[in-house]
């Protein structure tokens, strides 16, 4: 019944594994560049490949439909939610991610220029707009009223990319410290926040769908930054031997 509130966790899982995976390579215009091919070989070809193939039997049978396939080939049918699904319901998604991956670059670029508190204040402020929004909850044939019928839904979802990108950085940026200082309470932590946002997670997903629903994009946030620190944990457990060695060092190092 809830399932399409995986979207969310879809797009936020994007924003944060590209913020880790190109953390100090989005420098220059050049790099700009690299990415935009990178994510354009990576996903276009598959697609447009998928997309002549299932359009040959409208082609050659006019009855069977499909021709107007063809419209898909850019990608970015979900700007018009009318043409999202006329094709392959699922691939309204990479529509989204298109200009998702558009922004990027100057996201990330910014992003990482930016202080701990600033960087804390855009995952805050790009929370308060998926709440405000109820974005988790706008999804292909959900009932477009007032303003959200001129909104497209790449534009809706662009605040939960917003998050990712911020709470990858941040993390990055938290890593370093923990590197540096062996900040040892932020690590012992990590693993019951984990557990308290997996639990949100399911209690929001159980409940039926209503105004509650602009929640779940925030235990999704948690949990996606949860079990990023568990892999954190896990790196300074084998690397120090035990909990009261990663104390023991933290204490040295203030």
């Amino acid at each position: 019944m809830s399932g399409y509130l995986a979207v969310p966790l879809f797009f936020l899982l994007s924003g944060f594994i590209l913020a880790y995976t190109y953390e100090g390579q989005m420098e220059q215009r050049g790099d700009f560049r690299r990415f935009w091919e990178a994510r354009f070989a990576r996903i276009w070809p598959l697609y447009a490949i998928s997309l002549l193939l299932s359009s040959v039997p409208g082609l050659v049978f006019p009855p069977l439909g499909g021709g107007g396939n063809l419209v898909h080939g850019p990608g970015v049918e979900s700007f018009n939610a009318g043409m999202a699904g006329a094709w392959n319901f699922v691939c309204w998604t990479l529509s989204v991610e298109s200009l998702f991956y558009l922004c990027f670059p100057w996201l990330q670029n910014w992003m990482e220029r930016r202080t701990l508190r600033i960087q804390l204040l855009v995952i805050g402020l790009s929370l308060l707009v998926c709440v405000a929004l109820n974005s988790g909850s706008r999804t292909l044939g959900y009932t477009a009223e007032g303003v959200f019928r001129w909104i497209p839904l790449p534009l809706l979802h662009l605040s939960k990319f917003f998050t990712g990108v911020g709470m990858g950085n941040y993390f990055l940026r938290r890593c370093a410290l923990a590197d540096a200082r062996l900040n040892a309470r932020i690590l012992r932590g990590s693993g019951t926040w984990t557990y308290v946002s997996a639990l949100a997670t399911v209690a929001l997903l159980c409940c039926a769908p209503g105004r509650w629903t602009s929640l779940v994009v925030i235990a999704f946030s948690a949990l996606i930054f949860g079990l990023a620190a568990e892999k954190l944990c896990c790196r300074v457990f084998l690397r120090h031997g035990s909990w009261c060695s990663v104390a023991g060092s933290a204490t040295q190092s203030i």
